[in-house]
């Protein structure tokens, strides 16, 4: 199974500050950006803490720290 749209927060930045991404599949991205009005913003949610300096930089640490442990590793081997 594979989702369309995921959304995320605590574990992308180790909820040391509020974060929070969405994710979706080229279909449901493609759809919004090229059937939207041209004046819009795509997936407008609010920006009311976006990239936000110190929450930027915990994510990036956050991130940092799942690829040199290798956390995200057993996961995919489960998922085939």
């Amino acid at each position: 199974m594979t989702p369309d749209i995921i959304t995320m927060a605590k574990a992308i930045n180790n909820a040391s500050i509020p974060m929070g991404a969405v994710t979706t599949s080229r279909t449901i991205h493609d759809t919004i950006v090229n059937v939207g009005a041209q004046s819009t913003i795509e997936l407008f949610h609010g920006y009311t803490y976006s990239a936000h300096p110190a929450a930027t930089a915990a994510a990036i640490a956050t991130l940092d720290l799942y690829r040199r442990e290798g956390l995200f590793e057993p996961s995919a081997t489960r998922s085939t």
